[in-house]
């Protein structure tokens, strides 16, 4: 995909990591249900094996970006490091604000991770959307909600989750992020 976005006469190209997998309500709850007890989240409330896969995907994609780098230094191509910035939403949301950092906004009190695989939001009359949506880090299980969204932008913004590393003067004062209500 570089090489043809290159060969189109790209030359700035950012690319996004793979988010923690292991701590949305879609794999906990689908791990649960495959594999029972055994595979319960560790106390970080996520299954570690699957964010140990994403992690080996965005060193290999490192590896990827170095390696196109080197073979076109006119481009310049950054990885941008959202695992980590999620991670820590996910993990830690009274940090950033958030009261829930693994259960579904949209879903059904009661259950775990407020998620069912078989009854997904927007599909299903059951489950319903939290009564404040600027409290939970995730969606509908799979997707951030628009709160997590706009934190994950303000970190990156500050340049610190970039490889290879790129200057960000302040941008804070140049931009602003804007809550678009529908």
């Amino acid at each position: 995909m570089k090489q043809e976005l290159y060969a189109e006469g790209a030359r700035s190209i950012l690319v996004e990591d793979v988010y923690p997998i292991g701590c949305m309500p879609i794999t906990l709850a689908a791990n649960l249900s495959i594999y029972g007890e055994a595979a319960l989240p560790d106390s970080s409330g996520c299954v570690q094996i699957f964010n140990q896969m994403a992690t080996m995907h965005n060193s290999f994609l490192k590896k990827e970006i170095a390696s196109f780098g080197q073979l076109h230094p006119d481009a310049s191509v950054a990885l941008v490091d959202t695992y980590s910035i999620r991670l820590d939403l996910m993990t830690n949301p009274a940090k950033h604000g958030f009261k829930y950092g693994i259960a579904a906004c949209c879903g059904i009190e009661g259950l775990p991770w407020r998620f069912s695989n078989t009854d997904k939001c927007g599909v299903s009359s059951k489950p319903q959307p939290c009564a404040d949506r600027s409290q939970y880090v995730v969606w509908d299980g799979l997707h951030y909600t628009e709160a997590a969204n706009i934190a994950t932008m303000e970190a990156f913004l500050t340049g610190k989750y970039f490889y290879p590393g790129i200057p960000i003067w302040n941008t804070t004062a140049s931009c602003s992020l804007l809550q678009v209500t529908m």
